[in-house]
């Protein structure tokens, strides 16, 4: 399928849009570095399960998108082992090897995934985004992405026990719900404000980023930011290319499952790195950077692989 180049890039300067306000806000001083914590509170607590369950709740099971899922957890594990030998080639700490980890092995395939592939391919592809990103980004974070943050950082303060640390999420209750009441027939006047809810998630993260963003970690860093955001916006995606090869016989499911597996860090390692003390801060300066560059990359992978 051809693609716009505007199609691609146009949600993504709304989402820096909000990164910016972010950033006016605490460069004006209307709010400070540390009320992003109290953001991803409301978003760790009430925005984030209300997305979850919103969209596994509205969702549809089909084979594509199945197969969409099984991509994602082969793709999984290949960036975390890759994550891993970025960390030792750099000779990092176990703190910033958590943080690292949670840059590579975890992609945006939902607050810039759902809106590009809408744009980009329209809603009939929308439930092979729906999937891989529910089914493998939110699924391996929760699953895996909580109890690992949990043992290279800390929880406010204090050692964390892994599972206990899962059980805490109420994103995975969220997942839990949203599976199990699709049997369920919810009045239209819950369903909806639960959307509402969840439709919060994304700009309260991107503000959350701006106010979080400290400028000195792209300058400390250079080397190690853009080895990532090479993994992330480049590699990653080519990969998925390959194994999707192996399991989907259609072109645009492909294209689809490229755009998402190149979309930039995820925005909610900033709220999981708050959490268990890993480095908020260079994980704001990685989204900060994969978002700009993403605007770039995605349209050169949808023009020259397809």
């Amino acid at each position: 399928m051809e693609i716009s180049i505007w199609s691609c890039v146009e949600p993504i300067i709304g989402f820096a849009a909000f990164v910016a306000l972010g950033a006016l806000l605490r460069g004006t001083k209307i709010l400070k570095p540390v009320d992003a914590h109290v953001l991803n509170k409301v978003i760790t607590n009430v925005a984030l399960p209300a997305f979850i369950f919103s969209a596994i709740y509205g969702s549809e099971f089909t084979v594509d998108a199945l197969k969409a899922v099984g991509v994602g957890w082969m793709l999984f594990p290949l960036m975390l082992g890759l994550g891993l030998l970025v960390c030792r080639a750099f000779k990092l700490s176990k703190r910033m090897t958590g943080t690292v980890l949670l840059c590579v092995a975890w992609a945006n395939t939902g607050y810039i995934g759902y809106p590009l592939t809408a744009a980009i391919f329209g809603t009939d592809y929308m439930m092979e985004s729906v999937f891989y990103d529910l089914f493998n980004t939110v699924a391996t974070l929760i699953i895996i992405g909580v109890p690992l943050s949990a043992y290279f950082g800390t929880s406010e303060g204090t050692r964390a026990h892994p599972l206990k640390e899962l059980l805490r999420m109420p994103a995975f209750y969220a997942l839990a719900a949203g599976l199990v009441l699709k049997l369920v027939a919810l009045p239209t006047p819950v369903v909806e404000w639960v959307q509402v809810l969840g439709n919060l998630c994304s700009p309260l993260i991107m503000i959350s980023v701006g106010l979080s963003l400290n400028m000195s970690k792209l300058k400390g860093n250079g080397a190690l930011i853009a080895v990532v955001t090479a993994i992330k916006l480049l590699v990653a995606p080519v990969v998925a290319l390959g194994l999707a090869s192996l399991l989907i016989d259609g072109t645009v499911a492909r294209q689809v499952l490229v755009l998402e597996a190149g979309t930039p860090v995820m925005m909610l390692a900033l709220v999981i790195a708050q959490r268990f003390d890993l480095d908020d801060e260079f994980i704001a300066a990685m989204v900060f950077v994969s978002v700009v560059a993403c605007a770039v990359t995605i349209p050169a992978l949808q023009l020259l692989l397809f």
